[in-house]
């Protein structure tokens, strides 16, 4: 007798936003969001786990935008993208759960922020890297007066 075994794995994602007053440090809004994985962050995945090293596998990027598209696997870029911003901390990986920080200071990101992406071995060049993941904001409105982090927390169940 046979017996099959069947297992899924999947990569999860979530952002978690949080619009600070620069000066006092005070919340101002936050926000809870599941993300899109796409393609081509899966496929580095897979690269890495076959041993092609072409790719490091780290996302080392945040981007924001203000473009209006729905997200999608196929994604490769925002649609607009504003403003970008390299990882401010990490934490060691929990079990199968990876936490990773990015901060916008009060002089970058200013704008109606309508969508994030997070990038692999991306560089401070807008629409560079392998799109990791997309998301889209609740119209978020950030000025001068105002810091953004955004904490992307990875799942693989």
């Amino acid at each position: 007798m046979k017996h099959l075994v069947k297992e899924s794995v999947g990569i999860q994602g979530l952002m978690k936003i949080e619009l600070r007053d620069a000066k006092s440090g005070r919340l101002k809004s936050s926000y809870t969001i599941h993300n899109i994985t796409c393609d081509r962050g899966k496929n580095v995945q897979a690269l890495r786990y076959g041993n092609d090293l072409t790719y490091t596998g780290v996302i080392n990027y945040m981007a924001v935008g203000t473009g209006a598209a729905t997200p999608a696997s196929t994604d490769t870029q925002l649609v607009t993208e504003l403003a970008r911003t390299t990882i401010s901390s990490a934490v060691a990986p929990t079990g199968n759960v990876a936490t990773i920080e990015y901060f916008f200071n009060s002089a970058s990101a200013n704008g109606t922020l309508t969508e994030a992406g997070a990038f692999m071995d991306g560089t401070a060049s807008a629409n560079s890297g392998r799109m990791f993941d997309h998301v889209t904001l609740p119209s978020i409105v950030k000025t001068t007066a105002d810091t953004l982090t955004i904490t992307l927390v990875v799942t693989i169940p």
